[in-house]
């Protein structure tokens, strides 16, 4: 097997995997018989263009050297790209995308054996982190140089590199590793159905993944829900799945309205249609057939319905921001400014409630559901202090000490007072705090929900036990009722803001902050982040 300086090239697999292909496609089909002859189709292309993006990129860089070395010679014989063509596979096989804090890509970079020979899992038992600036709090005896080594963190075991290259990262356990256990990293989205990820594995990487949580008879609960349909009228599994890839590619289209055509308005009205209805209303419109056609509805943690809280979330704040631009700024502009600047943050809040749940069953999502928390924290954080909220409340909660929320201690949980927990601690103030969210979400979330049918269907985006019921019925509308509260709180009026439910919202907004900086710890160490949250 060809190498350079340690690191497995897959040229073998790259280049000449087409001979390779029916044989991959075969055993393809035996691992995923409920897969549609769409989606195997479109892994063939998939691979047909790498391969063919290989070959364009192997030529360039033949040509570039040469240019570069002063060389004339026959480009056209391939046998003279093999360098080249080790050097591009290399580089597709062992580099990672490197990103800022924000989750931002900032370029790929391939890194040395210490980093690259660490395996994939989709239940992985470490994360990595790359450090793209020095850490107030992190200390030089910390840096590794040309070398890698063990430290204790307190937190679990953590392996930081830097030499050479600019970017240094560290490797740290996010679960109990025993002695002699290999460890291993997720090389893609663990928010990803099985199928997805293996498709992804294949294309990028050229093997199949045979982790615990793949091989696992029947599914995992994760890898079920992420997959999972709450209503469907469909007479047969092979309608089913036809009518999910279209509702797949009504998704997409509705995502690329924003993304690809910077419309977010379009975007939510089609994804709040598809979320609430299971088509787009246009699709009523259409005449008739003789028989109506399949309706679906989705799992709330399917994985189609967590890239549109991602997108929702995001295009409403846009679209809030948009009005809030206009020149001129009437009542009703404001009005609507502020809906949907509050629905933007119920869509952060369900977000990292969803994965939340997730993760109470798979912890290898510790990374994610984080970064879900703290997102959707400084989304209510930015809605409680907006100045939309001076149309709405007395003047006297704009003088209220934001300082004096940081300082109050919880008396549900034990948050505030633990910034490093151990593990069983952890465990419990896991759920101890979303116990707590959960009781200060349904103070706020009828008003937070009030400007969307979607919305509206979810009782609680953080206690999803109001499901169980709902599981065994086909419409998920059936169930829906006033959210239970503990004694002492009562349920908002859609639309009803006042001084308490400003001061509901900061305090809310400041446990997701708090717990998705604790759980972070987990992933990259106790940092400034942290402490600002923690004690500011």
């Amino acid at each position: 097997m060809e190498r350079i300086a340690g690191l497995m090239t897959n040229r073998e697999r790259l280049i000449f995997g087409e001979n390779r292909k029916d044989q991959f496609q075969g055993s393809y089909e035996e691992e995923n018989p409920n897969e549609n002859r769409e989606n195997r189709e479109g892994s063939c292309e998939s691979t047909e263009n790498v391969l063919e993006k290989i070959r364009e990129g192997t030529e360039l860089m033949a040509k570039v050297r040469r240019m570069c070395l002063d060389e004339d010679g026959n480009l056209e014989q391939q046998e003279e790209f093999v360098v080249e063509e080790m050097v591009l596979c290399l580089v597709l096989t062992n580099a990672v995308e490197v990103q800022d804090k924000s989750g931002c890509s900032a370029g790929i970079a391939v890194y040395g054996t210490a980093f690259s020979w660490i395996n994939h899992s989709c239940s992985p038992n470490a994360c990595y982190r790359f450090s793209l600036g020095m850490e107030n709090n992190e200390q030089l005896r910390l840096r590794i140089v040309s070398a890698a080594k063990v430290l204790d963190s307190g937190n679990g075991n953590c392996l930081m590199m830097e030499g050479d290259f600019q970017h240094p990262f560290s490797v740290r356990s996010i679960k109990a590793v025993n002695k002699g256990e290999e460890v291993t990293i997720a090389y893609t989205d663990l928010l990803q159905p099985k199928e997805m990820r293996q498709a992804e594995l294949w294309l990028k990487y050229r093997f199949s993944c045979h982790c615990q949580r793949c091989i696992a008879v029947p599914k995992t609960y994760v890898d079920y829900a992420l997959q999972a349909l709450s209503a469907t009228n469909s007479d047969s599994p092979k309608s089913t799945i036809n009518e999910i890839e279209k509702l797949k590619q009504s998704f997409d289209d509705a995502i690329n309205d924003y993304l690809s055509l910077g419309n977010p308005k379009s975007c939510c009205m089609k994804l709040e249609n598809l979320l609430s209805h299971g088509h787009l209303l246009d699709e009523l419109l259409e005449p008739k057939e003789a028989k109506s056609p399949p309706i679906l509805k989705m799992h709330p943690f399917h994985h189609l319905l967590l890239d549109a809280y991602t997108t929702l979330a995001s295009a409403y704040k846009v679209q809030a921001s948009d009005l809030l631009a206009l020149t001129y700024e009437a009542g009703s502009q404001k009005l609507e400014a502020f809906n949907t600047y509050k629905t933007s943050a119920a869509y952060s809040l369900l977000l990292a409630g969803a994965v939340h749940h997730l993760f109470m069953f798979e912890s290898a999502l510790v990374a994610s559901v984080a970064n879900f928390w703290i997102s959707a924290g400084e989304s209510l954080l930015s809605l409680a202090r907006s100045s939309l909220w001076d149309s709405f409340l007395n003047p006297r909660l704009n003088y209220i000490e934001f300082s004096s929320f940081l300082t109050q201690k919880c008396n549900w949980c034990c948050l505030a007072d633990t910034p490093a927990p151990n593990l069983m601690q952890l465990e419990e103030i896991k759920r101890q705090i979303s116990n707590c969210i959960a009781n200060k979400t349904s103070q706020v979330w009828s008003m937070l929900a009030s400007e969307s049918s979607f919305l509206r269907l979810i009782q609680n985006p953080i206690d999803f036990s109001w499901l169980a019921s709902a599981e065994t019925s086909t419409d998920l509308q059936l169930h829906v009722a006033e959210p239970a509260v503990d004694k002492g709180c009562f349920p908002l009026k859609a639309g009803t803001c006042n001084d308490q439910v400003g001061m509901n919202l900061i305090l809310l907004a400041i446990h997701c902050l708090r717990y998705g900086r604790l759980l972070s710890t987990i992933c990259f160490g106790l940092s400034a982040e942290m402490n600002y949250y923690t004690t500011r």
